[in-house]
């Protein structure tokens, strides 16, 4: 119970409008035929360590395709996340995500 709990939080995360993360994925894709970049939130009980981020981000790469983390506590990694808050596609729908 505890690990489909853990894995419903950790989906949540990742779909829900970024906020402050410590690090960022972006996933590339095509959405009418438009080329559009999408932010998601390395999910925070991940992140709490580079080593749990640098799996998440090669999990990433395998099951979604390839990208590059972002770590939001330099001066770039700031303005990168100011980007993602504008343009994630998961900004648009304010709702909190159901479970």
């Amino acid at each position: 119970m505890y690990e489909s709990s853990l894995l419903s939080d950790c989906l949540a995360e990742i779909l829900a409008p970024i906020e402050n993360p410590h690090y960022l994925v972006v996933r590339e894709g095509k959405l009418f035929g438009i080329h559009r970049d999408d932010y998601h939130t390395v999910p925070p009980k991940l992140a709490v360590k580079k080593d749990l981020a640098q799996m998440f981000y090669k999990s990433w790469c395998k099951y979604v395709g390839p990208t590059e983390p972002i770590y939001t506590r330099t001066e770039e990694g700031r303005k990168r996340r100011l980007k993602a808050t504008m343009k994630a596609f998961s900004s648009t729908f304010k709702q909190q995500v159901k479970h």
